[in-house]
């Protein structure tokens, strides 16, 4: 199975474009029997394999992904065309059928004025505000937090 943190209808750009791509995160359900993810977008862009997350103890990959099985899909802005983009998703496993999510990503264009206050307390989703590029993000207690936090290793192994 494939969780998509942010849900399965995103948006991009209603804020303005902050970077080169647009991050699509999330994970997997039993990684270790993860043979590969790939993604695709509008079947016109070519399926490309995504980096999940597999460290020893648990810890995704020592930089973008905290855990094992976290995922995240950078995906150009530059293939993604104005309105509705359709997202393929396939996790093949060792065993049994692949496993296929869709998810629409829609492209807008907006802008963002600076300096920009967010009063957590009065968003309710983190994506309305701003765009989450790394990790999964909620807000709690009135600010934003990760909600998979990196352990603290000690000993060696890594």
């Amino acid at each position: 199975m494939i969780n998509l943190w942010y849900g399965n209808e995103q948006r991009v750009g209603p804020l303005g474009e902050a970077q080169g791509d647009f991050n699509l995160l999330g994970d997997v359900e039993a990684p270790s029997f993860l043979k590969s993810l790939t993604c695709s977008i509008n079947g016109f862009f070519p399926e490309w394999h995504l980096q999940v997350g597999g460290k020893p103890h648990g810890y995704g990959d020592g930089r973008r992904l905290a855990r094992t099985g976290h995922f995240n899909a950078d995906i150009p802005l530059d293939v993604l065309r104005p309105g509705e983009n359709v997202t393929t998703l396939t996790a093949t496993y060792n065993e049994g059928d692949p496993f296929i999510l869709t998810a629409y990503v829609q492209r807008e264009s907006g802008t963002c004025f600076l300096p920009t206050v967010i009063d957590w307390s009065r968003t309710a989703f983190v994506q309305d505000v701003g765009h989450c590029v790394d990790g999964n993000w909620g807000i709690q207690d009135g600010g934003l937090r990760t909600l998979h936090p990196i352990a603290v290793a000690t000993g060696s192994g890594f």
